[in-house]
């Protein structure tokens, strides 16, 4: 007898077609190109202000480090507060 280890999926996953997934990456790379130039860099790590670290991965325009020291991973360059501010409360145009 074969045992099942999971859980239910949610419905959702179902409407996650392909062509769903390429039209919300092409939304989130437009609303990440929008948070260009309104963000501030850091130079070392947030957690332990190590200057120990190294590129990780790039996700569009948003370069990912990793701290050498701490194994911490953030973003290298920080969108300024009120570009979350229009990220999150929707002001920005998520319809594209």
């Amino acid at each position: 007898m074969i045992k099942k280890y999971s859980k239910p999926t949610p419905p959702v996953f179902n409407e996650r077609t392909l062509d769903w997934i390429l039209k919300a990456t092409q939304k989130q790379k437009i609303l990440c190109d929008n948070l260009i130039g309104s963000s501030k860099e850091i130079s070392c790590c947030p957690v332990c202000h190590s200057i120990d670290i190294k590129i990780f991965h790039k996700v569009f325009s948003f370069a990912y480090f990793i701290c050498e020291s701490c194994n911490h991973l953030f973003l290298k360059d920080i969108p300024d507060d009120n570009a979350l501010q229009k990220l999150y409360s929707g002001e920005t145009d998520q319809n594209v």
